[in-house]
């Protein structure tokens, strides 16, 4: 059925209306082949000019004398079986003149019984209809238009019904799919959405796909059921005339069949690339809307032009291969019919003409046909042409409906990649500790035969609760990836995610993103209330607990001067609100279930330089007690002042970890980071001197090969006091190294500088070599 069944299960809750939609359907059906049927009428009356009640008559008394002379016949053949049973016993009804008997006796008997059943047919009308007719032929033919206008009414009246109660279980069923669809949409998991199939390819499904399949299943619902209906009755009314005749036409179907069987195989496979096409329009015409505000300013127009034009050009060519393949089958499979029709009238046409029943000894026909007989059942036979005629278009159309079948319920059959364990584990309360234990992790193509490099390679980090840790990296060396792994929006390749020694993989979702908090650099928000887009991470918190949400990120006097406070409409886009305002909106919301982590990931990275310092400001205030994992490529006063612990990354690997002294005098790629992104000197400690910095050895390679370890979390709020010391410290590790002949380096060893700490004594632990 090329995906079709797949809609018996929606369908089928709604199999009353189906029912009724199919009576409705029969009744059509039977109301076309009765009004085909009213040529005999009509050849009658008005060009042979009988009356139809001396035809009727006429017909009944020859019905009645060959009910007399198939009886008389009947007795003879009987008569005979008795004398030959008389005469030979029981042996004798065993031989072969009683075989011709036998056969001749039940031929009279069926022969009696056309004839019995042609009596009393006639004899009905006679007595219900033919009395009551005018005797003007005039007034006859009046009386047989208006009967036809009558059935014709009634048709329409049915076929209306059916086309109702069809496009109701239509849109209900579509009801059901969207839902559905949209309901196993949201089961996926992000990379299958974000990256595998991307969002244009899942709203060229949803829109496109959808309306195909609707178009299709309206199709299978009404003239599916009922075209076959119409030839099916036409074909039976045919039978009644003369069904030798009619055999000869319905012998031909089979080859009609398989030429709806190869143009829909073609017309699959032309429709399936029509639709990947348009999805890749889509998919051009999307990333054009989103990236407007680029292509305007750097006068790009003509490039997107050339390239939608180039996609537009592709849909062209995929449609016409579609609509040529549409053309073909409608005339092709009008001659087919036309040939069937042909091969029962020629055959018709000479038993009239020449006024017999049998061509080159093959009986044909049970008596002698007439001129209206013969026109009845070529009216008739033309009368299936048009529902085949139908049923080839429809067949092309419902195979372009399978080709949206399956890509829609290529989503609904997706299982989502991360999903809960069989047998979860209760998530620890409170968390201690996050250990990324030997992660590696790519992405996957949406080409499976590609193949994408690692993103994360071996990673080895250990985060103790309460810590505020900053990730520090260029672009693409997967600081943002290491992140999404806590709330598994992503599942590592290889190693492990723990949380106390426990992999993550092993808690249900649920339990563990309640305990997790996320800010993007995207900021997202609804169209919907400020009350209801902080309520969305707690959809049961209270008007007072969204309050205090907003009072903890700065923002409650803002929301409260509203006209309708926290009640108030953000709109489509949150345009009343600034970009810092916006953001920690999102940071409220992260905030209303208390997470015990919290990840930012890029948060200030679409803000100015007044929104960043009145987010980092509220993140002072709400950090403290917290795990924060902070994601950033901007070392900047504010995030060297938040952050306890830097992470520096570059292409998948953690090449240094420390605070921001240690890492600016041992780590080139922080240092040069540092200096790209530096905003204010005066809040951060400089390196001492250019030559102390160039003094820090890099064995067997590059020191980016080096991860520092961690210390004792001492803050950059210090590196202003550790400045005053950087020059004196640089110059006794200069001394030792002289006095010793060697450098630290030549231990593996890259020293911590002695850091200021109140108690007046911090040796912190030395950076060591990263493990391979």
């Amino acid at each position: 059925m090329g995906g079709l069944e797949r809609l018996i299960p929606f369908v089928w809750r709604y199999r009353r209306r189906v029912a009724l939609s199919v009576a409705c359907a029969l009744v059509v059906a039977a109301f076309w082949a009765i009004n085909l049927s009213f040529t005999f009428l009509i050849v009658k009356v008005l060009l042979q000019g009988q009356d139809l009640r001396q035809y009727v008559q006429g017909q009944i008394a020859a019905a009645e004398s060959a009910i007399d002379v198939h009886s008389r016949q009947l007795d003879r053949v009987s008569a005979a079986l008795e004398e030959l049973e008389r005469r030979g016993g029981g042996s004798a009804l065993e031989s072969d003149a009683a075989y011709d008997l036998l056969r001749e006796q039940a031929r009279q008997q069926r022969k009696l019984a056309e004839a019995t059943r042609k009596a009393y047919v006639l004899n009905a009308v006679d007595r219900w209809v033919l009395q009551r007719l005018p005797d003007d032929q005039f007034d006859v033919y009046a009386v047989i238009l208006a009967a036809l206008f009558v059935c014709t009414c009634l048709k329409g009246a049915c076929l209306y019904l059916q086309d109702v109660i069809v496009g109701s279980v239509v849109h209900l069923v579509s009801l059901s799919i969207r839902r559905e669809f949209f309901r196993r949409l949201l089961r996926l998991d992000y990379h299958t959405v974000t990256s595998e199939c991307g969002h244009s390819e899942f709203i060229s499904r949803f829109t496109n796909d959808l309306t195909e399949l609707q178009a299709g299943l309206t199709l299978l619902g009404g003239k599916v059921v009922r075209e076959p209906l119409k030839a099916a009755a036409c074909v039976v009314f045919a039978f009644y005339i003369n069904w030798r005749l009619t055999l000869l036409a319905v012998l031909f179907v089979p080859v009609i069949g398989g030429v709806f069987y190869r143009f829909g195989r073609a017309m699959k496979r032309a429709n399936r690339r029509t639709l990947e096409a348009m999805a890749s329009l889509c998919q051009v015409l999307a990333e054009t809307l989103r990236g407007f505000k680029v292509i305007t300013v750097f006068q790009q127009q003509r490039q997107h032009r050339l390239k939608f034009h180039r996609e537009n050009r592709k849909v062209f060519v995929e449609s016409m291969g579609v609509v040529q393949v549409d053309s073909a089958t409608s005339p092709t499979t009008e001659l087919m019919g036309m040939i069937a029709v042909f091969l029962a009238v020629l055959p018709g046409a000479y038993l009239v003409l020449r006024q017999t029943t049998e061509i080159w000894n093959i009986q044909l026909a049970a008596h002698v046909m007439d001129i209206a007989q013969l026109s009845t059942m070529y009216a008739l036979l033309a009368g299936v042409l048009d529902p085949v005629r139908k049923m080839s278009s429809l067949y092309t159309r419902l195979k372009r409906c399978s080709a949206a079948i399956e890509r829609v319920f290529a989503v609904i059959d997706r299982q989502p990649s991360i999903v809960d364990p069989p047998r979860p584990l209760p998530v620890p309360r409170p968390i201690r500790e996050i250990h990324f234990d030997n992660v590696t992790f790519q992405y996957r193509a949406a080409d499976p035969t590609q193949q994408r490099p690692p993103v994360l390679r071996d990673v080895n980090l250990r985060i103790r609760a309460g810590e505020v840790v900053a990730v520090i990296g260029e672009n693409g060396s997967g600081k943002s990836t290491l992140l999404n792994l806590v709330p598994r929006l992503y599942d590592p390749d290889l190693g492990a995610v723990r949380i106390d020694g426990t992999d993550i993989r092993r808690f249900r979702l649920r339990d563990l993103r309640t305990r997790i908090g996320l800010v993007t650099q995207e900021v997202i928000l609804f169209d919907d209330t400020i009350a209801n887009n902080v309520r969305y991470a707690k959809p049961d918190a209270t008007d007072a607990e969204v309050r205090e949400a907003l009072r903890k990120v700065h923002l409650l006097d803002f929301v409260e001067s509203l006209p309708e406070g926290i009640h108030s409409s953000l709109g489509k886009h949150a345009d009343a609100l600034s970009g810092g305002q916006r953001q920690r909106l999102t940071l409220a919301r992260a905030l209303l279930p208390d997470p015990e982590i919290l990840i930012l990931d890029e948060c200030t990275a679409a803000v100015d330089a007044k929104g960043e310092e009145e987010i980092f400001r509220t993140l002072r205030d709400v950090v403290p007690g917290r795990t924060c994992l902070m994601v950033t490529h901007s070392i900047t006063p504010a995030v060297l002042t938040l952050a306890e612990r830097i992470v520096v990354m570059s292409e998948g690997r953690v090449i240094a970890d420390g605070d921001h002294r240690t890492l600016i005098d041992d780590c080139p790629t922080y240092r040069r980071l540092y200096h790209a992104h530096r905003r204010s000197d005066e809040h951060v400690a400089p390196p001492a001197t250019v030559a102390d910095a160039a003094s820090v050895p890099e064995p067997h390679g590059t020191a980016d090969t080096w991860r520092g370890g961690a210390g004792n979390g001492e803050s950059a709020a210090s590196g202003a006091a550790a400045g005053r010391t950087a020059a004196a410290s640089a110059d006794e590790r200069a001394a030792g190294a002289a006095d010793s002949g060697r450098t630290a380096a030549d231990d593996g060893v890259i020293p911590f500088r002695r850091g200021i700490d109140p108690s007046g004594a911090d040796e912190r632990p030395p950076m060591r070599r990263a493990e391979p």
